[in-house]
């Protein structure tokens, strides 16, 4: 299939995207990897709130409660790559695998 005069692979970057099983191949990893890091900064947030607290204890249950949710962020983001994962190897997926 020839390219269109409007987009050429050669000279425009986004074109060379053969499939969309390339382009999730190359978007699933990054989102997964953007989204772990923030749910990272949030945790370190939390802690940081709960040690410079200085025994208020409105500011120690709020930092608890940053950290707790940043935790089961985290641990819902890395349950969801592996339901991905087992899900693209049982029906043979070929950009996730």
């Amino acid at each position: 299939m020839a390219p269109t005069p409007f987009i050429n692979p050669d000279n425009f970057a986004p074109a060379r995207f053969g499939t969309i099983n390339t382009m999730l191949g190359l978007v699933v990893p990054f989102l997964f990897v953007v989204i772990s890091l923030i749910a990272l900064g949030v945790l370190f947030k939390g802690a940081f709130m709960f040690i410079t607290a200085g025994g208020d204890s409105h500011k120690l249950e709020a930092g608890r409660k940053t950290f707790l949710y940043a935790s089961v962020g985290i641990v819902i983001i890395f349950t969801s790559f592996f339901v991905v994962r087992i899900i693209a190897t049982i029906f043979e997926v070929p950009f996730l695998l």
